[in-house]
């Protein structure tokens, strides 16, 4: 374990011993997933996120947006209440100012960015956990006593399971019983109220036939669920809601990089030769999963890539920043995911990577605060 996850693993062990257990027993915190850097930016970039999160919340809501792809009949109505755990992710430098990548509906990390900034910390009262409990209290509309499920296809084997712990033992204190579910558990040991990890987003797949059914015979409340992820995720979204955006405050609405199914373009040809200013990912990708750099690819990809779904958004690249650790300079790629519930930001954090996309391989890279000067 590297020296800068000491005060993380202390701290982790004195809040959440069942947790720490077997976090510690089962080696279950990769260590570059945190690094020892701070991340400064200036506190504009804050008030824009600020500004630019409220306004899609009002936008996700206006019956102007929702037409412009209309809500599939199944989740039209159902349930009305945002997700928790939504994140927006964006690129920044100085250049380019804010560029949002993507809106993601079941966001992972924010635990863990609570968590090491209270290890950086001399004492740590934060009032993240509270805006946390908040959003799951309305989404589930809990009372006390009230049992949840954190689902997932297969959590154990996820890299972060170890958030999952956390989130079983903080909600169990906070009299909620709590239990973590796979795909293979699941519905036996599912409860009510379910916090979904599960990325088929739509449950789709032939093994999501329970939650499907459960969730349109409102069997079960599904946060976050396929009517939210349509409407805020779905990269299919990302044109309209710039759209709806630029009628109301186009500075804004330069937030939103230039986004076209690859079904709008004449040909594959024709995309072709503009490659070099777009990066191609599924419209239901999350992460960096199934992504390509246009600059970077060849023929070959591009061509069994070239699918109706699949979108080109306009290439914004990351910005850059240069660290100082025992002596030695390290420059390091960034992005930043700001949390949100229902139009107000409750947490963000940076991920410092090298490559072309973001990872938690590089060494003192990883997860680090947000420090606005």
């Amino acid at each position: 374990m590297s020296n800068h996850l000491d005060g993380l693993m202390a701290f982790i062990k004195f809040c959440y011993p069942e947790s720490f257990k077997e976090i510690k027993s089962r080696n279950l915190i990769n260590p570059n997933l945190f690094s020892p850097f701070v991340l400064e930016l200036p506190s504009d970039v804050l008030s824009r996120v600020n500004k630019f999160v409220s306004k899609v919340y009002d936008i996700k809501s206006s019956p102007a947006y929702q037409e412009t792809l209309p809500l599939p009949e199944d989740f039209d109505e159902w349930p009305q209440t945002p997700s928790i755990l939504t994140c927006f992710d964006f690129h920044y430098s100085d250049e380019q100012g804010l560029k949002l990548i993507e809106i993601n509906t079941n966001a992972s990390l924010y635990l863990p960015t609570i968590l090491q900034r209270c290890a950086q910390s001399d004492h740590c009262i934060p009032p993240q956990f509270d805006s946390l409990f908040d959003s799951f209290s309305q989404a589930f509309q809990l009372r006390k006593g009230d049992e949840i499920s954190v689902f997932d296809k297969d959590p154990e084997n996820e890299g972060l399971y170890f958030e999952f712990l956390i989130f079983k033992e903080w909600l169990t204190k906070k009299g909620y019983p709590t239990n973590i579910v796979s795909e293979q558990s699941y519905p036996s040991d599912a409860k009510a109220n379910v916090y979904n990890r599960n990325t088929d987003f739509y449950f789709e797949s032939e093994n999501s036939k329970p939650m499907r059914s459960d969730y349109f015979e409102k069997n079960k409340l599904f946060s976050p669920n396929p009517r939210e992820y349509f409407l805020m995720a779905d990269k299919k979204r990302l044109t309209p809601m710039r759209e709806q955006l630029l009628k109301v405050s186009p500075e804004l609405a330069g937030i939103i990089p230039e986004t076209r199914l690859f079904s709008e373009f004449e040909s594959a040809e024709a995309l072709w030769s503009q490659r070099k200013k777009y990066f191609f990912k599924p419209s239901q990708s999350y992460g960096s999963k199934g992504a390509f750099a246009g600059k970077g690819i060849s023929r070959k990809a591009f061509e069994k890539i070239f699918l109706p779904d699949f979108i080109a958004q306009e290439f914004c690249p990351a910005g850059k920043r240069t660290f100082k650790y025992e002596g030695q300079e390290h420059t390091m790629k960034f992005d930043l995911r700001f949390f949100t519930f229902d139009g107000e930001v409750q947490n963000y954090g940076s991920r410092l990577y090298q490559g072309q996309t973001t990872n938690m391989k590089t060494p003192l890279g990883g997860l680090a605060p947000i420090k606005f000067v």
